[in-house]
């Protein structure tokens, strides 16, 4: 079979999902210290006008930012900002995405060149916005044909809510699925749940063959 997808851990370099922003406008030249969970993440002078920093470590889930502005005279301005980073989404603009197609194996670790029928499956996910992502996914095979859509929303700074539905139609019968959970990360713990929900007549690739 063949096999064509997007692999962006061949470029370390490239950020894949939404990072904070953190802007402000300042009267008179200022030293800005940018500080993530109490770690000094960047310094930086700033003339006089509107700013926005953009340049954040990586980072994934609850956080808070404080923001340091110094004038000329030494007097100080913090500013604590609360934020929440979710890895799973992507940037707006960007896209993701998997197709394959070949014959199903069959007696996997048992026998050589064993195969069954041909079937086909692909993937694609689209960054709506900072706190949407959308995804879709198909499958097919001769008496087989499945299609579904989903999405990740982000809730603020409290966590990712998740969901999709899949609809399918293997020999006739038509079955349909439903997913959703929701996660929140925080430094010192991690909440996730999981559900998926289908009919006894939903079908897909796992259970075609």
């Amino acid at each position: 079979g063949v096999s064509l997808s997007r692999d962006f851990s061949i470029r370390p370099d490239i950020i894949t999902f939404p990072l904070p922003t953190f802007a402000g406008k300042t009267a008179v030249p200022n030293a800005v210290d940018l500080f993530i969970n109490g770690y000094r993440s960047s310094n930086s002078q700033l003339q006089p006008g509107p700013f926005t920093i953009t340049d954040i470590p990586y980072i994934n889930g609850s956080g808070e930012a404080v923001l340091v502005t110094t004038d000329a005279l030494g007097r100080q301005v913090s500013t604590t900002l609360p934020f929440y980073v979710a890895s799973t989404l992507l940037k707006p603009g960007l896209s993701d995405g998997a197709f394959s197609a070949g014959a199903l194996r069959r007696d996997y670790g048992i026998k050589n060149f064993s195969y069954g029928p041909l079937a086909a499956s692909g993937s694609y996910r689209y960054g709506a916005t900072d706190w949407l992502t959308l995804e879709s996914h198909a499958e097919a095979a001769s008496s087989l044909a499945l299609g579904g859509f989903g999405s990740l929303i982000k809730l603020g700074n409290f966590g990712v809510l998740n969901g999709a539905y899949t609809l399918s139609q293997m020999r006739g019968k038509r079955g349909n699925q439903f997913n959703w959970g929701y996660q929140y990360a925080h430094s010192r713990f991690t909440l996730a749940t999981q559900h998926t929900i289908r009919n006894s007549k939903f079908g897909n690739l796992a259970l075609y063959d």
